[in-house]
């Protein structure tokens, strides 16, 4: 007797242990009395041994056991047969006419090669195992397709592909483990594809050119295949693409796409989809619909491509959501908990810091705001310079200090002029910084301006940490004298104002500065 098990799914200790039947179904109902076994006790069916099977005339054997199962109207069971090709150096090519049984477990130790094939009953080769290439050429799957929890493994870098086909049905492609290239080129998919938890490994591809109608999912996917592209895809439905991991070493290659209703890249907060380098080509009057970014990573997507996307942002059809990385750095979101009247200073002091970081290290640094309402301003400064995050970081902290520095004291900033392109470069900065700290200082004086508001004020241009006293800072704002400090730097002949008002505004006394700027070394 054969001692192959067949396999339990989610097996108890009490489960009944069923073996192989395949000879007692034969001999019973033939006059043949079959009893061969290979070397490890398995029978023609389930043994591996290739050229043992095909000496004993593995194909036609075949035949009757189904033949069998068909006279007496029961489900053609052939859970873990090991199929081979009819002839040695050909293909397995009687594949279509085992889709009416239950091939749960079946291995495939030859090539699958299936050309011009219409295919009415459904196909479904759960927990099949594939040693060799596997082809499906322009054939037409009329029923339902499930190839989920399939183990492709051949011994040297093997191809599953999908050529030219057309599925009528469903298709799930799930859990699977594909060991080699996996290519789905020229197919047309009528009813949704479901593409989920599968592993592609090794040096393989995944190309994908193929059009889909309905709803398509490609998630959970684990891959080291060497590139992946998906090249003049039709998405006609509801697609998404999700928590998709492909490592950083791998190429990833998108479009030009055409996009009937919605494309979605939706990543985690610690799996931000787009790991290494990765073009994205869009061709925006392909796009009929919306392609919406949500915790991706654009950072590593083409300068040119990712630049474009950003763009295109303006058009309404590329929409791209909070927890996204759109630069190559970028700071954490920070929320400033402000009232809206006061809103426009923090937003002022924020561009002014990117403005005074620029001029002072020679790096470009930008600001993004996310979201203003009644009572939160947020926002995130961002870089695309070539320099490391750990360096990036620490120009933020020193510059930061510096800015609040000169913030309190302007004429100590301006006397640690290095000449006059130093001069000129901060000066911008240096007057925005006054505009600030005055307009703060009256806010202050008039009791529109609290300690809370300056510590967010802090928080502003201090994206990473704050070890600056909140109540000293106040303190150092409120003590400050405007028409004074104008005065002096006047008289130290390092600001000419042709006119400083006072001017009564809805009964509270504001300044406003007319300014005329003379420079000179120092």
């Amino acid at each position: 007797m054969c001692n192959y098990t067949i396999p339990v799914n989610n097996y108890k200790p009490n489960d009944l242990i069923k073996f192989c039947n395949y000879y007692e179904l034969i001999n019973s109902n033939t006059e043949k009395s079959l009893d061969i076994l290979d070397s490890d006790g398995k029978c023609i069916f389930h043994s591996n041994h290739i050229k043992w099977k095909r000496e004993n005339d593995f194909y036609r054997f075949l035949f009757i056991l189904i033949e069998i199962y068909l006279i007496k109207k029961e489900e053609v069971d052939l859970n873990g047969v090991c199929f081979i090709s009819k002839t040695e150096n050909t293909s397995i090519s009687y594949l279509q006419d085992l889709f009416p049984c239950n091939l749960h477990g079946a291995v495939f130790w030859e090539d699958i090669d299936m050309h011009n094939q219409i295919i009415s009953y459904e196909v479904n080769l759960e927990y099949c195992n594939f040693k060799s290439d596997v082809f499906f050429e322009n054939c037409t799957f009329e029923s339902r397709v499930i190839f989920s929890n399939i183990d492709f493994r051949c011994e040297t870098s093997g191809t599953f592909e999908f050529k030219g086909c057309k599925f009528n049905a469903s298709v799930d492609f799930c859990n699977n483990r594909i060991q080699g290239s996996l290519s789905i080129q020229d197919c047309h998919f009528l009813e949704q594809f479901i593409f989920l938890d599968n592993r592609l490994l090794d040096d393989g591809l995944f190309e994908v050119t193929s059009t889909f109608e309905d709803y398509t999912i490609f998630g959970n996917l684990d891959i080291t295949s060497t590139l992946v592209n998906f090249c003049d895809c039709h998405f006609n439905g509801e697609t998404v693409f999700s928590n998709n991991k492909i490592q950083p070493e791998q190429q990833f290659i998108l479009g030009p796409l055409t996009v009937k209703r919605t494309l979605l890249f939706s990543g985690k907060d610690n799996n931000r989809i787009f790991h290494g380098y990765t073009r994205f080509q869009i061709d925006l009057e392909r796009i009929e619909g919306k392609i919406t970014f949500q915790n991706v990573n654009l950072s590593n997507i083409d300068e040119k491509d990712r630049r474009e996307i950003i763009q295109l942002q303006s058009t309404g059809k590329i929409i791209i959501e909070r927890g996204c990385i759109k630069y190559r750095l970028q700071t954490p979101e920070k929320k400033i908990d402000i009232k809206e009247n006061n809103q426009a200073l923090i937003d002022e002091i924020t561009r002014t810091y990117s403005n005074f970081f620029t001029v002072h290290t020679g790096w470009n640094l930008g600001v993004e705001v996310v979201e203003r309402n009644s009572n939160i301003f947020t926002f995130f400064y961002f870089s695309d310079e070539n320099i490391s995050e750990d360096f990036f970081f620490d120009l933020l902290t020193s510059t930061s200090k510096e800015l609040l520095s000169g913030f309190i004291n302007f004429e100590n900033y301006l006397n640690k002029s290095k000449g006059k392109s130093y001069f000129i470069n901060g000066l911008n900065g240096i007057i925005s910084l006054m505009t600030i700290s005055f307009r703060a200082s009256m806010l202050i004086a008039i009791g529109e301006w609290k300690q809370k508001d300056t510590n967010a004020l802090i928080n502003s241009i201090n994206p990473i940490g704050n070890s600056l006293s909140t109540e000293d800072f106040h303190q150092k704002l409120s003590e400050i004298n405007v028409q004074q400090n104008i005065q002096k730097l006047i008289t130290n002949n390092k600001l000419n104002f042709i006119n400083i008002h006072q001017v009564n505004q809805n009964g509270d006394k504001s300044i406003y500065i007319e300014k005329n700027i003379n420079t000179s070394d120092t």
